[in-house]
């Protein structure tokens, strides 16, 4: 949250892809794509739009559009997207039951959660590759 004179602002960002856009507005810019919804704060909602020259995320409410924030609005859709990966859980002790057996005088085997392996990887896996 940043600061202003005599209170607080509330700047969280969060978006659905498959929010109810429509509740919004009932135009759109020209050529854009439409992504879901945006809501900053607790309640400054509207329609999640992609510009079609800039390519900017905008918010569009009753026909008026606001810039967003484009770093918040990418970092956003990225959580949305990791929120609908669902891996399967197993219990502890079943995870333990998995692994293999630890070899006296070595702290973490290799493979073992939170070991480093050559290559960067942790505990055997990859870190995702960085997009620029």
């Amino acid at each position: 949250m940043r600061r202003k004179r005599g209170g607080f602002i509330d700047s969280r960002l969060s978006v659905d892809t498959g929010g109810n856009w429509k509740a919004y507005t009932d135009t759109l810019p020209k050529g854009c794509a439409v992504i879901g919804t945006v809501t900053i704060g607790a309640s400054d909602s509207g329609a999640l739009v992609r510009l079609a020259g800039t390519k900017n995320f905008v918010k569009v409410n009753a026909g008026a559009v606001a810039m967003l924030n484009q770093r918040a609005v990418a970092v956003a859709l990225q959580m949305a997207e990791r929120q609908q990966f669902k891996p399967e859980m197993v219990s502890v002790e079943e995870w333990e039951r998995s692994q293999p057996p630890r070899i006296e005088g070595e702290d973490k085997p290799e493979g073992h959660a939170g070991s480093v392996t050559q290559g960067g990887s942790v505990g055997g896996f990859q870190p995702a590759p960085r997009c620029h």
